[in-house]
């Protein structure tokens, strides 16, 4: 294994620089905190090469699943992760969860639907979702920025949605209890002795359980027709765990530069997790920085303030600086993290030559794609974070509706875009 020495020193240095920065000049401990969790998140999703959106994306374009799978277990894991911190009486040291976590109980709308389907069809398109579009960057930099700025601009778009079709956005099919647009998993299992969250918890690894049994039904039934085919970065983090037991090799090259597997990113995607719940005291979101970001080019290029918030119903959306903006500073860190991981991996050079090449096809669908994530947003109020992954680790139902529809949506789009694959 070639060790790249200067890629491994920039590494280094970028991240001491993140570090000193983000220290002296941030706004507060809280916002430094998100910036490191950021570069956590994007370390792990660029060292594993793990993304929302393949969990849909790969197993229809190769039937591997391993990455819907790894994801179930993620979910498994930080499920466990909000009963420890969140399943404590509302009149102990912890105040209610509702009131901590209420933001990601979200109703179970035709919005829901409509959203999440419209969100799966956008990744399709784009090839990433909201935190693939961030950790694209090291990668795919010109298909990357064009899904930002239109997803961004589909946000900022769909922000008054919920206010113009209130029925359709927050029109819940079902609620839990008077106080909570939606269903919330707790709510209905209170008699379990634990508040609600043992039985909750027991709901989300049976609903993981059913995704995993199907994931492997479909895997089987593609391999059984011919159609699998291993996903090359799978294949190689695999192979590369019998480097830490290569003594050829330095400590560096063993543990610091081969990728890592689905199930190490899913470990450390779910202590990043734990970071969030402790810190922050809410569960992950990613999109909203992007809309925040286009509305303040919008006011950089001439659209004032005052006309910005009455479109969106938000006066104070672009009141805020970038870095006094706590999602925005966790969304760069996001950056940093990707980067710092390929760097240091002795990748970043020649994976970001490659991917400078685009298409005018890929920069279409990267256009349209992000356009399509952007508008979901007001349907679904969330991405494949804030509506998929946080709902459901918050117990809301709204996640897994979210997933059903998310996948419905990617199948749609992937036939669309490569109808050949099946």
């Amino acid at each position: 294994m070639k060790t790249n020495q200067t890629e491994i020193v920039i590494a280094g240095v970028l991240l001491a620089v993140a570090l000193l920065l983000g220290a002296t000049l941030l706004p507060s401990s809280l916002h430094f905190a998100r910036l490191i969790i950021g570069m956590g998140l994007g370390y792990t999703l660029g060292r594993g090469a793990y993304g929302f959106a393949g969990t849909a994306n790969r197993a229809y374009h190769t039937g591997s699943t391993k990455l819907m799978r790894s994801f179930m277990y993620l979910i498994i894991l930080s499920s466990f992760v909000t009963v420890v911190f969140a399943a404590v009486p509302a009149d102990a040291v912890n105040p209610d969860f509702v009131l901590k976590y209420g933001h990601f109980i979200h109703p179970v709308s035709l919005g829901t639907v409509i959203g999440s389907f419209m969100f799966g069809v956008g990744m399709s398109f784009a090839g990433g979702c909201a935190s693939g579009v961030l950790t694209d960057m090291t990668v795919e930099f010109p298909k990357a920025v064009l899904a930002l700025i239109f997803f961004g601009m589909g946000f900022v778009i769909s922000m008054p949605f919920g206010a113009k079709f209130p029925t359709l956005v927050n029109g819940s099919f079902f609620t839990s209890s008077p106080d909570i647009n939606g269903v919330w998993f707790p709510d209905l299992l209170k008699f379990d002795g634990l508040n609600g969250f043992l039985g909750t918890l027991i709901v989300n690894i049976i609903l993981a359980a059913i995704v995993i049994k199907l994931s492997y039904a479909y895997e089987a039934k593609r391999k059984a027709a011919g159609t699998y085919s291993p996903v090359g970065s799978e294949k190689e983090s695999e192979e590369a765990m019998a480097q830490l037991t290569d003594t050829d090799l330095s400590f560096y090259q063993r543990y610091f530069m081969r990728p890592w597997t689905l199930w190490e990113s899913a470990i450390g995607m779910t202590l990043m997790y734990v970071a969030l719940m402790g810190f922050t005291k809410s569960a992950w979101g990613v999109s909203g920085a992007f809309g925040f970001w286009f509305a303040k080019l919008m006011n950089l290029f001439g659209v004032s303030s005052e006309a910005i918030g009455n479109y969106t119903g938000n006066p104070n959306l672009v009141a805020s600086g970038i870095f006094e903006h706590q999602q925005s500073v966790q969304d760069i860190g996001i950056v940093l993290g990707a980067f710092i991981a390929l760097f240091s991996m002795g990748r970043l050079v020649d994976s970001f030559k490659a991917g400078l090449k685009i298409g005018s096809k890929q920069a279409i669908l990267a256009v349209i794609g992000g356009l399509l994530m952007g508008l979901s947003i007001g349907l679904s109020k969330g991405c494949n974070a804030g509506g998929l992954f946080s709902p459901i680790v918050s117990f809301s139902l709204s996640g897994w509706i979210f997933l059903v529809f998310m996948v419905c949506g990617a199948i749609a789009g992937n036939l669309i875009i490569s109808p050949k694959n099946k």
